[in-house]
């Protein structure tokens, strides 16, 4: 998970390495705990886009995956 954007307006995004989502519904304390974390994301995909012309997904649970590397 990274964090784009200037504070305080900051948004997490996760990518496959092909594509790039926004997600929506991490709040920000969690999002700067995951930051550069690899994280397993499960959600939706949410209606429109994102002002910053992403694909949002509407997120319902987050798991960091503890074996994988920094």
């Amino acid at each position: 998970m990274t964090l784009r954007g200037n504070e305080p307006f900051t948004y997490p995004v996760v990518s496959d390495g092909k594509s790039a989502w926004q997600l929506k519904g991490v709040d920000h304390a969690t999002a700067l705990r995951l930051q550069g974390r690899v994280v397993h994301v499960t959600g939706r995909v949410a209606e429109g886009g994102a002002p910053s012309g992403l694909p949002v997904v509407q997120v319902e649970a987050v798991e960091v995956d503890e074996g994988a590397a920094r």
